[in-house]
């Protein structure tokens, strides 16, 4: 349905899409390192093998940074008038 509209209102859905994306992802991200760092305070671990449960919120954490990284590179791809690659 957005294909039927002109091509500067498909780049500023685009544009907007991502923005929130990124706001979203990096309010995930900070929130995710807050509740790593809390759990890390307090020895937070599993019931049964008592292995810490911070190390796996950070791969999180790094997993959700990498997508914000993402978002910014193609907002910026979006900012210069080139149209992101759905080939992949």
């Amino acid at each position: 349905m957005i294909e039927l509209l002109p091509k500067r209102f498909q780049r500023t859905i685009d544009l907007v899409n991502h923005a929130i994306c990124l706001i979203l992802m990096g309010l995930i991200t900070w929130q995710g390192v807050l509740r790593a760092l809390e759990m890390k305070e307090f020895g937070e671990a599993s019931p049964n093998l008592q292995i810490p449960d911070y190390p796996f919120v950070f791969f999180l954490v790094l997993g959700c940074l990498a997508l914000c990284l993402e978002y910014i590179r193609d907002l910026f791809r979006l900012a210069g008038g080139k149209k992101r690659d759905t080939s992949k």
